[in-house]
């Protein structure tokens, strides 16, 4: 699949801790978005990985635009948002 230049996504991984009330919000979050779906997955295998708390098991939900990853203790979002046509405003 050839992509639109225009249509570059970027791509970015959350922790959440499913089923806590009281909880709202992320416990991890990708600083950066990454350029590949691979980059921010690695980022949070790395995070369960610390934790203690792995395997993950992912799976896709949307056409490649989001993966849901579960754990023991943890779901892991992937999400990908298209990046903004042209050149940043100076």
């Amino acid at each position: 699949m050839v992509l639109d230049p225009e249509d570059r996504r970027g791509w970015g991984a959350i922790l959440f801790p499913p089923g806590v009330s009281g909880i709202f919000g992320a416990v991890r979050g990708s600083a950066r978005l990454h350029w590949t779906q691979d980059a921010p997955r690695e980022e949070a295998e790395d995070w369960i990985a610390e934790m203690g708390d792995g395997p993950i098991s992912w799976e896709t939900i949307e056409q490649d635009h989001l993966v849901v990853g579960r754990c023991r203790t943890y779901v892991v979002t992937l999400h990908s948002v298209l990046l903004s046509r042209g050149e940043p405003p100076s």
